[in-house]
């Protein structure tokens, strides 16, 4: 309990002390007057009178000291005082009534001694509850009363006063004990209610902060609050964040009405939302609408409505949230979803739906709808020179000029990546696509600047048309899509529209690649080998490895129609690795069973060149076969020198050096420089069969075949010639003295066994026009 308190509760107790004082002064009265009645002719008059005088002397000092009391209502502070005053005048009482206890005690009348001892027990207990208020002052009361009746009792010394005696002492000493109870329950409640009294005031205080905190809170919270009068809708109560918000003045506010700055919040609407509130839905109901300021603006808002029925009649509270911030954030999402963020045109997903819509408007008009499918050819490379954000560049200019180079009513679209979409509406002639796609690539003809640079870039456009490729956005993207990657397949920077052919080749090449899957899995591939002989004793030296394969589901499949999809599902290297392993081991067997070392030539594919796990893969292969290194050699293609990476240079480096023999395939087909047969560590040359096909008859092919060997020999190349298929042919390159010779004049390409009796039969053969008698696979 707080210090001050103590004050508070004394002054509490000296209340009840002093307003039990008149019914104390009564009773003492009252008693004496019976008393006195009583003891009439048993005391002597002059002590009787005495006490008398005394008596009322000190009950009208008490009287006093009450009124003066109820006049000077004292603070707590004078509660010392006051108390020291009461305890004197109950202390003269309890003295008066204890000489009562002497004086009114005849010696001759027992009746006259009890009925005294009955009187002063009565006093005492009756005082106590109004003297407990204060511990001290009821002790010295009761046992200046009691006392002294008890001590004449003892004087008496008869068994009957000793009783007496000894029932005062019990009265006294319980009377003693319940004052101390009543005392400290007196103390304890008088402590709760001050301390609740605190707390009270501390709540009340608590309240009036947080009043005071809301009340600022509202004022400066940007959401709007309303409380409405639902009989006229009119503006009771509001917050500055609303006249804020609305331009309006507080007083402005409360003087119109709701639909002023909503006009959907109307009578009719407050009656239907009413009836569903009268029908006992007490939810909140959320309205988004509009709200109108005092300039005439208007800014999106979402209201939440509900009606209290705490106010007579019902009011409405409405709290109303700037919704510009999330209308905004939507139509930025929105946005996201639907364009491209890189170039700002509309992304797949709208395209598509823009493609739906104008099918249906096509239709209706019957007219038609093209669609042309964008593709830059060589895209990576500037992304790989330049960096990414060159690309991305690149790509926000080329957005730019296939804006401009489209119909106002056209739409072009960025699907993804270099991937660009132009859709055409209301077409009624095709060559009006075709000219498009002409102006497409006349726009593209122009250099971009990017990076302070010129960049020059193509692009492969696929069409398709509809209704004729297509009666929906699906069909016509992918049959668009096909069409681009014919003309990529074409040499890019043209265009082709969409035709059967090419859905039927893409079937096939998805049918291919699912097959060849099969195929790796269950290793349904053989490896074929065609003899290479020496072109002055027709003795086979080497043979090269020819993958075939004899589909279950698809039959014989060409290699020229499966390498290219294997190549571009990247299958070739898993392909490559394991007819590298095949070939080394049916390589060591021809010196085993036959006793002829030949070496053994593979073709490496630009891919599986490129991987970076080809060194260890030709390691494991010669390990795991035996062959040795020199008996083991590798073809690629002019296409993959021409790349001129470093990395290409590192593997023939690393190859050359393990021991491989190094042999550049199908010579003369592409830029045939003569700057990489000496940077790189070559040791053959083919020269291609397109060049030998009519030798015997164009001398063009001859000239360029003179040429290609003597430039071979020059640099200490061995020369390979293939596809040689007849005497003629034969006999001009032992002309020009041709190192090997490769073609179906010496052998078709032969299965393992069949390979193998071809090296038992005599050397030469072929010189006489001799084709082993095998059944060959082609392809």
């Amino acid at each position: 309990m707080a210090p001050s308190h103590h004050q508070d509760i004394y002054a509490n107790q000296l209340e009840i002390l002093f307003n039990g004082t008149p019914y104390s002064i009564i009773a003492s009265l009252g008693v004496a007057t019976i008393l006195v009645a009583i003891q009439n002719g048993q005391i002597p008059l002059l002590p009787l009178s005495v006490w008398i005088f005394l008596l009322v002397l000190v009950m009208t000092g008490r009287f006093l000291l009450l009124r003066r009391y109820r006049l000077a209502r004292p603070s707590p502070i004078q509660g010392a005082i006051w108390g020291r005053d009461f305890f004197i005048g109950t202390g003269l009482t309890g003295l008066i009534w204890g000489a009562a206890g002497i004086l009114f005690f005849p010696v001759d009348s027992i009746s006259h001694q009890v009925f005294t001892l009955l009187v002063l027990a009565g006093l005492s207990a009756a005082s106590l509850t109004t003297l407990a208020a204060d511990y001290r002052i009821y002790i010295t009361y009761t046992i200046f009363t009691l006392t002294p009746a008890i001590a004449l009792c003892l004087v008496q010394g008869d068994s009957m006063h000793l009783a007496f005696a000894a029932l005062l002492t019990l009265l006294l000493f319980f009377l003693i004990q319940a004052a101390k109870r009543l005392n400290e329950s007196l103390i304890t409640s008088l402590i709760y209610r001050y301390e609740n009294r605190d707390l009270l005031r501390d709540l009340k205080a608590e309240r009036t902060r947080l009043g005071s905190r809301l009340s600022r809170i509202l004022n400066d919270f940007s959401t709007e609050i309303y409380i409405i009068d639902l009989e006229n809708l009119a503006i009771l109560q509001t917050n500055a964040g609303a006249a804020r918000n609305l331009g309006y003045s507080m007083d402005e506010l409360q003087r119109i009405r709701l639909p002023e700055i909503n006009k959907d919040l109307t009578p009719e609407h407050f009656a239907t939302l009413l009836a569903s509130w009268h029908d006992g839905d007490q939810a909140p109901v959320v309205v988004r609408g509009e709200h109108r300021r005092k300039n005439g603006s208007s800014y999106p808002i979402e209201a939440r409505l509900q009606i209290s029925h705490k106010e007579t009649p019902p009011v409405c509270v409405i709290t109303v949230l700037d919704d510009t911030e999330r209308h905004l954030y939507e139509k930025r999402l929105l946005r996201q979803a639907n364009y491209s963020q890189l170039t700002g045109l509309p992304n797949k997903k709208m395209a598509i739906r823009q493609i739906d819509l104008a099918i249906g408007r096509c239709s209706r008009r019957q007219t038609k709808v093209a669609l042309l499918f964008l593709d830059l050819d060589n895209f990576k490379k500037v992304n790989d020179s330049m960096g990414h954000s060159a690309g991305d560049e690149l790509l926000r200019q080329m957005a730019q000029r296939l804006t401009e180079v489209i119909r106002r009513a056209d739409i072009a679209a960025h699907l993804s990546g270099d991937e660009f979409l132009i859709i055409l509406e209301d077409i009624k002639e095709v060559m009006d696509v075709s000219a498009l796609a002409q102006k497409v690539f006349s726009t593209l003809a122009l250099p971009f600047a990017i990076n302070h640079r010129e960049i020059f870039i193509s692009a492969s456009i696929g069409i398709s048309i509809f209704p004729d490729n297509g009666d929906n956005p699906e069909k016509l993207l992918q049959h668009a899509d096909t069409a681009m990657y014919n003309a990529k397949a074409k040499g890019k920077n043209n265009f082709q529209h969409f035709n059967q052919a090419m859905n039927d080749a893409l079937i096939r090449h998805l049918q291919i690649e699912s097959a060849l899957r099969k195929a790796i899995k269950n290793e349904r591939f053989e490896v074929f080998f065609q003899p290479l002989c020496e072109t002055e004793s027709g003795c086979p030296v080497a043979a090269e490895a020819l993958l075939r394969w004899n589909s279950k589901k698809l039959g014989i499949v060409s290699p020229t129609e499966f390498i290219p999809v294997a190549e571009d599902s990247r299958l070739i290297v898993e392909i490559g690795n394991w007819v590298l392993e095949t070939a080394c081991h049916e390589a060591v067997t021809w010196s085993e069973q036959e006793g002829k070392p030949l070496r053994i030539a593979i073709n490496l594919s630009p891919r599986q060149f490129r991987d970076a796990s080809l060194v260890t893969v030709v390691s494991r292969a010669l390990a795991n076969s035996g062959l040795p290194p020199h008996l083991l050699e590798l073809e690629i293609t002019e296409s993959l020198l021409m790349q001129d990476l470093p990395e290409i240079l590192g593997k023939l480096t690393i190859l050359h050096e393990m021991g491989i023999r190094l042999s550049l395939d199908d010579f003369g087909t592409g830029y045939s420089s003569l700057s990489y047969l000496k940077r790189f560590p070559m040791q053959t040359l083919k020269i291609d069969r397109s060049f030998i096909s009519d030798l015997e008859n164009d001398t063009n092919d001859q000239v360029l075949v003179s040429a290609i060997i003597a430039m071979a020999h020059s640099l200490h190349l061995e020369v390979v010639a293939e596809g040689v298929e007849n005497k003629e042919q034969l006999q001009y390159l032992t002309a020009k003295r041709v190192d090997l010779i490769q073609g179906y004049l010496m052998s078709h390409p032969l299965s393992p066994q069949a390979f193998r009796d071809y090296l038992g039969s005599a050397p030469g053969q072929a010189r006489e026009g001799i084709v082993p008698s095998v059944t060959p696979l082609l392809g």
